[in-house]
């Protein structure tokens, strides 16, 4: 079991598959219960069977797939999923048993919440909610409207619940809790889709780092809070300045990023002149535009030379540098 498990980490599923898998194995698990019911018919028990080893095999083959299965799969399956759990409610003649596969609705719903986007998540609780009405009606359950209210509204509930507290923990994750701006993962998140699309419409973009002067000196006279009613403070004066397709973050402490789409390093430093009439705060900066085929990395890092030249050019004055050899570098 150990190798098992071994082996199964080496494949390296995207995030979505792992659960997929699972939800594989279990409909396997659950088709074999069907099978073993007493109340199943002989045709029925090969139908169970077969889906029971589909269900199976389809677990293997993701787990196979590894990295290399496609984005469209797990929607695709979904679906498919939906209208097998239904033709098993359907089919199966106990009442009971019937109700059995539509716990697997709940799994479904689970999963759509959180890896799916609320728009599909409700799109596919609401395809499963007119898949159990279809069964339920066409295996001649008793009160099917009341067994369909019940379990749609538990399977929309789930969804919208954990959407909710999904988005809500993304957000955590992604934002910085003190100012509400972009944290660094959030930021290396979003900014490697801004270079893709400059890239592709090869236009300009200017990376920006800023660090404020004199902060440690207001935490240690002021105190802390004093320090933290600055960035707030500060944070959004600029947010109420940048673009809406800039990317503005906190990427540590009191250094800040901007990632500048459409902008060349010169209309950067105009920008910079306008964030600095909105506070009184004092920062110096340093601007890099980028080559069009650099790495992320190497953008911040030509905009933190620039930085630090500014810095020890003319003493910590609230000053701004260009890098140069960024735009020229490949």
């Amino acid at each position: 079991m150990a190798r098992i498990l071994a082996w199964c980490r080496r494949r390296e599923l995207p995030a979505a598959g792992w659960p997929l898998v699972a939800l594989a194995f279990s409909g396997s698990v659950f088709a074999a219960l069907g099978a073993a019911l007493p109340s199943s018919a002989a045709a029925d028990v090969w139908v169970y069977a077969l889906t029971s080893l589909c269900c199976a095999v389809l677990g293997v083959g993701l787990v196979l797939l590894g990295s290399r299965m496609p984005g469209w799969l797990p929607q695709t399956l979904v679906v498919v999923a939906v209208v097998v759990i239904a033709y098993f409610s359907a089919a199966v003649p106990d009442d009971a048993g019937a109700l059995l596969p539509t716990f697997e609705y709940a799994a479904l719903a689970a999963y759509c919440a959180y890896f799916f986007g609320r728009a599909q998540t409700r799109c596919h609780v609401a395809f499963m909610s007119v898949c159990l009405l279809a069964a339920l009606l066409v295996g001649d359950r008793p009160a099917p409207v009341t067994v369909w209210f019940i379990v749609t509204t538990t399977i929309a509930a789930i969804a919208e619940v954990q959407g909710h507290l999904v988005s809500q923990l993304r957000r955590q994750a992604r934002h910085d809790h003190l100012t509400g701006l972009l944290n660094r993962g959030g930021f290396e998140q979003e900014a490697p889709r801004l270079l893709a699309l400059a890239a592709r419409s090869s236009r300009p973009v200017a990376a920006v780092v800023i660090d404020l002067d004199g902060f440690k000196r207001i935490n240690d006279d002021l105190g802390h809070a004093a320090g933290d009613r600055v960035l707030i403070d500060l944070a959004a004066s600029w947010r109420d300045r940048v673009r809406d397709g800039d990317l503005l973050a906190r990427y540590g402490g009191d250094e800040f990023v901007l990632l500048l789409p459409d902008t060349t390093a010169v209309e950067a430093q105009a920008l910079l002149d306008r964030l600095r009439d909105g506070h009184a705060a004092r920062w110096s900066a340093g601007i890099a535009e980028w080559d069009g085929s650099s790495r992320l990395s190497d953008l911040l890092w030509h905009a933190d030379r620039a930085l630090y030249q500014a810095k020890e050019s003319r003493g910590r004055s609230g000053l701004q540098a260009v890098d140069e050899d960024a735009a020229a570098a490949g």
